[in-house]
């Protein structure tokens, strides 16, 4: 029961992340369709920025949640 309940709560944190990433994605995407050869309005650039940071903030916390789930636990072999 504790593996099946793990394994729910980890594919729906996966399809939360997923999803959460996409969006992250359009909002880096819709900022970066600005023209190349025009100045980077200073808010554009904040947002581009704060999407990034928070992509990268999923991302790790993803990595800390499987870091606790697999790092050893020093159990006594006897």
């Amino acid at each position: 029961a504790l593996a099946q309940s793990e394994a729910y709560r980890l594919g729906a944190g996966s399809e939360r992340l997923a999803a959460d990433l996409l969006g992250a994605i359009d909002r880096i995407s819709a900022v970066r369709a600005v023209d190349p050869g025009e100045p980077v309005d200073p808010a554009i650039a904040q947002s581009l920025k704060e999407s990034i940071e928070a992509a990268l903030a999923l991302i790790i916390e993803e990595h800390q949640d499987w870091h606790m789930l697999v790092r050893p636990h020093h159990l006594p072999l006897a």
